[in-house]
């Protein structure tokens, strides 16, 4: 008889809860603007839906990984787009300042990142159930 890792479990549900609010934030944030990376916002979500869908199939020890490659890919976008805004902000180029949405984007991302890092370290899969 095999028991599942509850810690793992729960901590993938709650990064892929983070992530998709991560996703929301971002969306709420850039929609509209020359700043919103959709590959971003998908990736995000897609991570997230994934790795819930391979707990249900007995895969999760796969999980962890999805999340913080979708995570990684997703931070790398949301840079591309929003590389220009953050470089004629630093160097005064029709400067305009950081606004607070941008620090709250950013702390979501990090926050998502580091969650998913941890992920990765926690126990996932099957435990073999000691016979007495």
């Amino acid at each position: 008889m095999k028991k599942r890792s509850k810690a793992g479990l729960i901590f993938t549900l709650i990064v892929a809860l983070v992530a998709v609010i991560t996703a929301i934030v971002y969306m709420t944030i850039y929609n509209g603007t020359n700043y919103m990376s959709w590959v971003a916002f998908w990736l995000l979500i897609g991570g997230a839906v994934l790795s819930v869908l391979l707990l249900l199939v007995n895969l999760e020890k796969f999980s962890p990984a999805i999340q913080f490659a979708s995570v990684v890919l997703a931070l790398c976008m949301y840079i591309y787009f929003i590389y220009f805004f953050i470089s004629s902000a630093i160097y005064g180029i029709q400067y305009s300042g950081l606004p607070p949405a941008f620090f709250v984007n950013a702390g979501f991302y990090a926050l998502t990142l580091i969650l998913a890092f941890v992920n990765i370290f926690l126990p996932h899969g099957a435990k073999k159930a000691e016979k007495k």
